[in-house]
């Protein structure tokens, strides 16, 4: 097996993947065996979609986030700049809208549903990380081997 060639990029992807898939079992968790340790399972989502729509979509999610780490790991992670650029610009929209939700549900709005959801917004935070380093590492390795 050849292992991606940007280690940091891999780490960091890795990570984040991670902390999505733990958010994905704590709720799940709560709402097959609560445990006093965890938030309550309302707590883990602002009530925009059904919990089974919610679970269908985070599992679609980690589906693709393992693929592309597996596709890294052993190197066969094709690079687009189109992707990487479109993949870039959406990571930088959604993780500025989800700082704008985090500050506006913790300073205005803390009282609202969707806004005042703390968990899911730090979460979103988190998975829109995952798509900013995602776009700049595709965006950044397109470009250098246009260049070889």
């Amino acid at each position: 097996m050849k292992m991606t060639e940007n280690k940091n990029a891999f780490i960091i992807l890795g990570a984040l993947t991670f902390i999505f898939l733990c958010r994905v079992l704590a709720q799940l968790i709560q709402y097959v065996y609560p445990i006093d340790s965890l938030p309550a399972f309302d707590s883990w989502q602002s009530g925009t979609l059904s919990y089974a729509w919610l679970l269908f979509t985070q599992i679609m999610i980690l589906t693709l986030q393992i693929s592309v780490l597996v596709t890294m790991y052993k190197g066969t992670y094709i690079f687009y700049q189109r992707r990487g650029k479109a993949i870039y610009i959406f990571g930088i929209i959604y993780f500025g809208l989800s700082i704008v939700r985090l500050i506006l549900g913790s300073v205005l709005l803390n009282d609202h549903e969707f806004w005042g959801a703390t968990i899911p917004s730090i979460f979103h935070v988190f998975l829109s990380a995952f798509f900013l380093v995602l776009g700049f590492y595709e965006l950044n390795n397109s470009k250098l081997k246009s260049k070889k």
